[in-house]
C-alpha cells in the first residue's frame, strides 16, 4: 500500500501537471482551429503530445499504477537477479514458445 504515501505536496504537483496537460490540449486545439489547414494540424498535434506528456507525469506522481495494479509485494523490492530469473522463467514458459515446440 505504498500508493497511500502520496504527500500533499506531490498531490498538488500532480494536480498542476494534469491541469497543465488539459490546458495545453485546449490551447493547442484552439490555436489549431484558428489556423489554416497545414498549421492547424501541427498545433493540434502539439497540444495533444503535450497533453500526453503532462498527464503521464501526473499519473507517475499520483502512483496510479500502484493504485490500480496492487501487486502486494510484502518483502520489499526484489533484487536484480530475481527479476532476471523471473524474466527468463516467463520467456521459457511462454505460450508462444510452447506452441512452437508442439509444432516441432
Amino acid at each position: 500500500m505504498a500508493w497511500l504515501l502520496v504527500t500533499r505536496r506531490s498531490y498538488r504537483q500532480a494536480t498542476a501537471w494534469a491541469a497543465a496537460g488539459v490546458g495545453s490540449l485546449l490551447a493547442g486545439g484552439l490555436v489549431g482551429a484558428l489556423r489554416t489547414a497545414p498549421g492547424g494540424f501541427f498545433w493540434t498535434s502539439v497540444g495533444f503530445v503535450s497533453y500526453v506528456v503532462c498527464v503521464g507525469r501526473a499519473v507517475r506522481i499520483w502512483r496510479a499504477d500502484e493504485m490500480v495494479f496492487d501487486h502486494g509485494r510484502r518483502g520489499g523490492r526484489s533484487t536484480e537477479t530475481e527479476r532476471r530469473q523471473s524474466v527468463v522463467r516467463e520467456r521459457r514458459h511462454s505460450p508462444g514458445r510452447q506452441r512452437s515446440w508442439r509444432l516441432v
